[in-house]
């Protein structure tokens, strides 16, 4: 969260390597929402850094929550506990671990490295692919082809251009399902999350609704595309 009337721009690493970014334009309290997918191995290092002289504002709701879950097993807080519990174990192969590999599952992560302009419901093609396990996205088209049925979970970040609004929205099969509207009093961040059911060979990507341009930088990627097989 950035601080009242401040903007904040702050950035993922993956061993110092930028990967992510996050711009807020500071016209009060405003917070931003990133997601991404590595693919990293044993000792790799990632975390959350600033973009220069920038204050971050207090928001501990979650981690006074997961304090609680962890410290009290009261019934009010046994339930994230527990899936806190659960989540930090790792099941050995002789218990029977159903989870598909790291080099099985569906997953994508692919950036914008310079601004486009796709018109009218054309396809945004995010270009600099991170991580894509099975191949499905295609950085050409800017289209996830799903390589196995299942349920997915897609997200997205654009960046509008300076002063200029911007209306995005995420196809399936050529069917609009979720739509991101910035209204462009600046630059301005939007970032959308949606579940979908596919079957194999369902095509899913992020269009633009209407002839704007979405705004990147080349070493400060604002805006990019993931998605991932989660059942």
């Amino acid at each position: 969260m950035s601080e009242n009337g401040k903007h904040l721009v702050v950035y993922l690493p993956q061993n110092n390597i930028q990967q992510q970014t996050t711009w807020l334009k500071g016209s009060s309290h405003e917070t931003g929402t990133a997601y991404i997918i590595l693919n990293l191995k044993k000792g790799d290092q990632v975390d959350v850094k600033s973009s220069g002289s920038f204050t971050i504002h207090k928001c501990s709701l979650l981690g006074d929550l997961l304090e609680m879950a962890m410290k009290h097993k009261s019934p009010e807080c046994s339930l994230l506990g527990d899936l806190l519990e659960m989540s930090m174990k790792q099941k050995s192969p002789d218990k029977g671990c159903q989870c598909l590999s790291r080099t099985t599952i569906p997953a994508f992560q692919s950036m914008l490295t310079q601004p486009q302009t796709p018109g009218n419901n054309g396809v945004i093609k995010f270009d600099k692919v991170i991580i894509n396990t099975r191949n499905g996205y295609n950085p050409t088209t800017g289209v996830f082809t799903a390589p196995v049925a299942g349920v997915y979970q897609f997200s997205y970040t654009v960046m509008s251009q300076d002063g200029k609004h911007l209306v995005v929205y995420l196809s399936h099969n050529n069917i609009r399902q979720q739509t991101t509207w910035l209204k462009g009093s600046s630059h301005e961040t939007g970032t959308a999350n949606i579940i979908l059911n596919l079957k194999k060979g369902d095509q899913v990507a992020v269009k633009s609704l209407g002839s704007f341009s979405i705004n990147t930088v080349k070493n400060y990627p604002y805006s990019w595309f993931s998605g991932y097989l989660i059942a």
